[in-house]
């Protein structure tokens, strides 16, 4: 098939370019045909050259990306690049003479194309629905592989095993030119991978619900952590067991309790000292030995009269 980049009857100088993938698995080279003519299949055309891009990395069919670029200057000297977009590999050829028919030599080319056109049309039909089998196929292909690394080998067992049935039932029909079976094997492998995707999606519904969960609890555990840490939280102060002394010495009841703001110096402790015990009479206490003694058995003077 033919693939126009530079219609008929365009102004020169002019550059055109579109991009083309390879048509086998893990293939490196390319071969660019360039052609000049009207019909949609590339033999119907005249041929101007051939050249080939090498060096393209291993890769599934259709994921290479080579740009070819078509540019004819004033002077008709056309120039075609191809240009691998991964690796940046480039390959040029130069034709000379590509606009140098003739009047009687292109009417020729577009009356056969008329000519052939129904028949080229239903030629170039059958080809792009065979490319799209196959392509169907590979992308089949490289679905299992990534389930297969992501999930793992058990993972969707039946639904896998049904793909890979309908991909060689499939394999086998375009070799044998079955349209109707071709027809009848792509649509229950379409059917089968959305099945398998549909297993895709619930698994990783699963995982973000698991993960979900997991961060809403460590978030709450991050939460607790920095409210109520190790160091962070201490039973309620018990002034009255934790003050120095006893209960009932200066550190009970003293100074900041019932002390010098509340009923005296001392409490029941300094109540009970030898210190500070009543005065029985008898001598001075410490505190009071500048003071003249009291008798508690005074002597009252009666006179001198004994007979009382």
């Amino acid at each position: 098939v033919m693939k126009p980049l530079i219609p008929r009857n365009t102004s020169v100088p002019v550059r055109k370019s579109d991009i083309f993938s390879t048509g086998e698995n893990n293939q490196t080279l390319v071969e660019i045909h360039v052609l000049q003519g009207e019909r949609k299949m590339a033999a119907g055309n005249k041929s101007l050259g051939r050249f080939k891009l090498m060096g393209i990395p291993p890769a599934p069919r259709g994921v290479p990306q080579v740009q070819v670029s078509f540019d004819i200057d004033s002077n008709g000297i056309l120039q075609v690049s191809a240009l691998d977009r991964t690796t940046g590999r480039e390959q040029t050829v130069t034709i000379q003479g590509a606009s140098t028919l003739s009047d009687t030599e292109v009417d020729r080319m577009i009356q056969e194309a008329e000519d052939y056109a129904q028949e080229d049309s239903q030629k170039k039909a059958k080809i792009d629905r065979r490319n799209q089998v196959e392509s169907l196929a590979s992308r089949a292909e490289r679905k299992l592989r990534e389930v297969a690394i992501d999930f793992g080998m058990y993972f969707a067992d039946r639904e896998r095993r049904q793909v890979e049935s309908y991909i060689r039932e499939l394999k086998q029909a375009l070799e044998e030119q079955d349209e109707r079976a071709i027809d009848l094997i792509q649509a229950d492998l379409q059917d089968a991978l959305k099945i398998l995707e549909q297993e895709i999606k619930l698994r990783l519904r699963e995982e973000e619900g698991d993960d979900l969960f997991k961060s809403v609890k460590d978030t709450f555990a991050d939460i607790k952590d920095s409210i109520i840490g190790e160091d962070s939280y201490r039973p309620p102060r018990d002034d009255y067991y934790e003050r120095p002394g006893d209960r009932y010495g200066s550190g009970g009841y003293g100074s900041g309790g019932y002390g010098s703001g509340g009923y005296g110096q001392g409490s029941y402790r300094d109540a009970r000292s030898s210190g500070n015990r009543p005065n029985d009479g008898l001598r001075p206490s410490p505190q009071d030995r500048t003071l003249p003694t009291r008798n508690p058995y005074p002597r009252e003077d009666f006179g001198d009269d004994d007979d009382w």
